[in-house]
């Protein structure tokens, strides 16, 4: 009986090797697969802007305690523009970020002005104004990156 439950014991053991060296393998191969879409993603060290099914969501940047577009920005947002008239169904989403301490004590209405110019270029183009929908503010993130501080996110949904 003794050579039996050996027996068992081994093939129950080759048993459990073998799917933990399964698992083994395939969480190796999903994470090269990850490593090599991010490779992609940031060729020569510039990262791609996140996706949509209507494609990147657009980041459009502002002067210290400025409201104003600049010319990239009416760029962009004319493209936004274009894509929001082709797809009727989509709905624009405006994201201001909450600026910084420094700019949030002098304007703590900043980010939320920054948005709405972004609504009222995005109406001066075309865009219905039940089709666009200014979300919260989102915070900024690290305290050093004044400039990422300073921004809307415009994408389609």
């Amino acid at each position: 009986m003794s050579d039996q439950d050996e027996g068992a014991r081994n093939l129950a053991l080759g048993v459990l090797a073998g799917v933990l060296g399964l698992v083994l393998a395939g969480t190796i191969a999903i994470g090269a697969g990850s490593a090599a879409r991010h490779r992609s993603s940031t060729a020569m060290g510039v990262p791609q802007a996140p996706r949509t099914a209507y494609g990147p969501v657009k980041t459009l940047y502002f002067a210290q305690d400025s409201v104003a577009l600049n010319a990239a920005a009416a760029d962009a947002l004319q493209r936004v523009a274009q894509t929001a008239r082709a797809h009727p169904a989509a709905m624009v989403l405006v994201a201001a970020i909450q600026p910084q301490p420094v700019e949030a004590s002098i304007n703590p209405r900043l980010g939320y002005l920054r948005a709405l110019a972004v609504r009222h270029a995005l109406e001066a183009q075309g865009v219905a104004p039940d089709h666009i929908s200014i979300l919260r503010p989102f915070e900024a993130g690290p305290r050093d990156d004044v400039g990422r501080a300073r921004r809307v996110d415009v994408w389609l949904e």
